[in-house]
């Protein structure tokens, strides 16, 4: 059984990490862009293993999770193993898995200067927070959590020589990965591009779920 408390707190920098083009090309926090949250989340997991004969081996593990923020998720894994003899072995498994949105890719608001073609000086970029209006305003959902499934399956032998090795296939698949968007610009006369302008901002850009992505590859091993 597991409880977890998570905290992220932007507070307001120094002035100076403001003036000008602030340090490293990074404003400090404003006012406005300061703030503290915080969650937390409980789990509870268990796992068996079981031989059902002398050479094959069944696993399972179970996990739930609860946050305060984003929901609830049930993941699983089963995993086996064949003995082909005292030095080989074949194994296989499937797994389901979750990851919540961090804090900081939820509340984190920030500017940056970004040196654009044209100006003759850098111009601020914003970062803008997942769920604030702005957010919605431009149609960005609230971050919600990433999902995967992974699959693998691999053989192990060795001799009487000491030498051994590995084989293993994996196959992984991320739902709904959590990534940056690009930068958001108004179109040319439109009230987007407006409001930007008067805050002094060329374009904006936020954490959103982004897409799918899959991972596929061979893992060798000798030793």
């Amino acid at each position: 059984v597991e409880f977890k408390n998570e905290q992220f707190e932007a507070f307001k920098g120094d002035p100076f990490s403001r003036y000008g083009g602030g340090s490293d090309s990074f404003a400090g926090i404003s006012e406005a862009q300061e703030g503290s949250w915080e969650r937390s989340n409980f789990g509870i997991y268990a796992g068996v293993d079981m031989d059902f004969t002398e050479k094959f081996l069944v696993a399972v593990a179970l996990r739930y999770e609860d946050f305060t923020d984003v929901g609830d998720n049930f993941s699983w894994k089963i995993a086996s193993r064949l003995k082909l003899s005292s030095s080989a072995a074949l194994r296989a498994s499937f797994s389901t898995g979750f990851r919540a949105p961090s804090l900081h890719q939820q509340k984190l608001s920030n500017t940056q200067y970004i040196v654009v073609v044209g100006s003759a000086e850098p111009l601020l970029q914003g970062t803008i927070q997942n769920g604030s209006a702005q957010a919605r305003a431009l149609g960005i959902q609230n971050l919600f959590p990433e999902t995967s499934q992974n699959i693998s399956a691999g053989l192990t032998f060795g001799n009487a020589t000491r030498f051994s090795g590995s084989i293993d296939f994996y196959s992984i698949r991320v739902n709904d990965r959590v990534l940056f968007t690009s930068q958001i610009q108004g179109e040319p006369g439109s009230a987007l591009e407006a409001n930007l302008l008067e805050s002094g901002i060329v374009s904006v850009q936020a954490w959103i779920n982004a897409g799918n992505t899959f991972t596929n590859g061979l893992d060798f091993n000798f030793i």
